[in-house]
């Protein structure tokens, strides 16, 4: 049987919307057929069950670490709170510690960061769909950590220092009010909390680097070693000052950094002039054993110095050649 042109565009459009109404109840596009959104920390969602549901109920939304909180289970049932019915606090991560009295579950948590909490009904069946997140945060300052970027360190030369304030259960506090830093007098520091703090060691030797807050310091600080830095002078003695012609004298280099510890390794040489500042490297007679001798009576200055270097005496030693017998 054929239709008129009208009525067959009809039929038409009424084929093409029965089809896509079967398209869309096999998808599940309808809203009884999605599942609700869960927690990433509990398990999928307990329906409600015969009319009941369940209300999590937390005063506050963030709490300090170590500080008890209540959490009240509300059991309804058919929108209505009904008194009697058993639920139970389900939380991730643990809490360390719990209370429970009647549908009132007191919580402790001390470790720093974010905490789910969610009820369910004592029977297990339905559970609180939708929980509540509780932002768990650091207590007062209770102790100081202490750290360096480099144990050791040649002298001069700045090491970093980092600060951390942690609570009474160890959780880092960000904005921790550090004063300072303590040590030895001969350790250098600079900087603040805000910008960060430095230390340079002078002395040679191994030093406590503690940081501190008001009165409290860390009870267990980071250890500087500090080694000579570079050289930087040269002292000069001589033995004997005062000699005859006939007698040699020894010289004695020793090589300094810029705080005056000693640095060893460095190969020395000696420079000797006259008391108006010319050179009498030529007097000077270097002997097999490591002395040296020189011939004519008068003032001498004795140089020690590092070749290839600025490090030099710059208080050089006295030697006086006196004349010997006739």
């Amino acid at each position: 049987m054929r239709f008129p042109p009208s009525l067959a565009k009809i039929f038409k459009v009424m084929r093409f919307l029965a089809i896509l109404s079967a398209m869309l109840w096999l998808f599940g596009c309808g809203d009884e057929r999605r599942p609700g959104r869960t927690s990433p920390y509990v398990e999928q969602n307990k329906p409600t069950a015969q009319g009941r549901s369940v209300q999590t109920v937390i005063d506050g939304e963030q709490v300090v670490a170590g500080q008890s909180f209540d959490v009240e289970c509300r059991v309804w049932q058919d929108g209505a709170v009904v008194a009697g019915q058993s639920a139970v606090v389900i939380t991730q991560p643990e809490a360390e510690s719990t209370e429970q009295e009647d549908n009132r579950t007191t919580l402790k948590v001390t470790q720093a960061g974010e905490i789910y909490i969610t009820c369910e009904t004592g029977d297990g069946v339905v559970r609180d769909p939708q929980g509540k997140r509780v932002t768990v945060v650091p207590g007062d300052i209770a102790a100081i950590e202490t750290s360096l970027n480099a144990t050791s360190s040649a002298a001069g030369l700045p090491v970093g220092v980092s600060c951390e304030g942690l609570d009474a259960f160890g959780n880092s506090i960000a904005d921790a009010q550090i004063s300072g830093i303590e040590s030895d007098v001969s350790i250098l520091s600079a900087g603040s909390a805000t910008l960060g703090y430095s230390v340079r060691g002078t002395l040679v030797g191994s030093y406590p680097i503690a940081c501190f807050a008001g009165e409290l310091v860390d009870d267990s600080p980071a250890i500087l070693t500090v080694t000579p830095g570079a050289l930087a002078q040269s002292q000069t003695s001589l033995s004997p000052a005062s000699l005859t012609p006939d007698q040699n004298f020894s010289v004695d280099c020793t090589v300094l950094d810029v705080y005056g510890n000693l640095v060893d390794g460095s190969s020395t040489a000696i420079f000797v002039t006259t008391a108006d500042g010319l050179s009498a490297m030529d007097s000077v007679q270097a002997q097999n054993d490591g002395t040296y001798n020189i011939q004519s009576a008068g003032t001498y200055y004795v140089f020690c110095y590092v070749p290839g270097t600025l490090a030099g005496d710059e208080s050089p030693a006295a030697l006086e050649v006196v004349p010997g017998a006739p």
